[in-house]
């Protein structure tokens, strides 16, 4: 059937940076992964019976709404052992070192964005110049697998958002039926060439190595790019027995992750046509 898409058309952009956007509210969406973060940027709580890990830390001033919403989840921070960062932006490693200094959480990055995202000079205009200003207690590599209780967290290397970005398979439970989630730990395109160029190398890897591992979970750091809010909202709410929004399937991820492809040969081809002379 050929037919006009009935779909609201998103352009998957943030609103205005420059304002707070609003809370939303902590919230679990699986048996062992919760989301707490706003409307722009979050992070995800990982319960792996033997301790908790974040998946990111949000901005710099977020540790307090962070730790809150750990509580309000049910959990107690100091229960919180490892900060997994996807990447060395300002929006992502927050302020980490708080929970390391009151808890003793163990923080983790690719050794690469550790030290790109030490360089002020190094960092994008978006970050306004602040860069890294703790270290690691560990480096992240490509393919090693994190463990901690139930928990294993598949790391992959996937540069172009930032030199060092890594991304993250691990298995979700939904009323304790497993299932694979992956989260893309780079979002929008760079402001080079090359960087669009590596981007787009970085998500056909992601793409193979998703579909090997039969991925029908995805989520964003950054919920306005997978309607989150929306279905966060409804998993507050979601009775026993309803399947869970989140679980999309495999059919339905391989579309999610095509969106973000589209998105860097789209960047990349416009690169390219600019910087071809034109025809005489």
């Amino acid at each position: 059937m050929n037919c006009p898409t009935w779909r609201v058309p998103r352009p998957h952009r943030p609103g205005n940076p420059a304002v707070k956007a609003p809370p939303v509210p902590a919230t679990r969406f699986f048996d062992n992964l919760s989301y707490v973060g706003n409307e722009m940027v979050g992070c995800f709580v990982l319960d792996t019976g033997s301790g908790l890990i974040c998946l990111d830390n949000m901005e710099p001033d977020d540790a307090l709404y962070i730790e809150q919403g750990i509580r309000d989840l049910g959990y107690d921070p100091a229960g919180l052992k490892h900060i997994l960062i996807t990447h060395g932006h300002l929006d992502h490693f927050g302020n980490a070192v708080y929970f390391r200094e009151k808890y003793g959480t163990k923080l983790w990055m690719s050794k690469t964005d550790e030290v790109w995202a030490k360089d002020v000079d190094a960092l994008p205009e978006k970050n306004v110049k602040i860069p890294l200003a703790f270290g690691m207690d560990g480096n992240l590599e490509d393919g090693q697998i994190f463990t901690l209780g139930d928990a294993r967290i598949e790391c992959l290397w996937t540069p172009g958002h930032t030199p060092g970005c890594m991304s993250f398979l691990f298995t979700v439970y939904d009323e304790g039926r497993p299932h694979t989630c992956a989260l893309w730990g780079g979002t929008g395109p760079r402001k080079t060439l090359a960087e669009n160029q590596q981007l787009l190398a970085s998500i056909h890897k992601f793409q193979r190595r998703t579909a090997q591992r039969g991925v029908d979970v995805a989520i964003s750091t950054h919920p306005f790019m997978d309607n989150a809010v929306t279905r966060l909202a409804l998993c507050r709410t979601l009775s026993d027995g309803v399947p869970n929004p989140f679980v999309i399937g495999q059919d339905a991820n391989r579309r999610f992750e095509l969106m973000y492809q589209r998105l860097y040969e789209d960047v990349v081809a416009g690169m390219k046509a600019r910087q071809s002379p034109p025809n005489n």
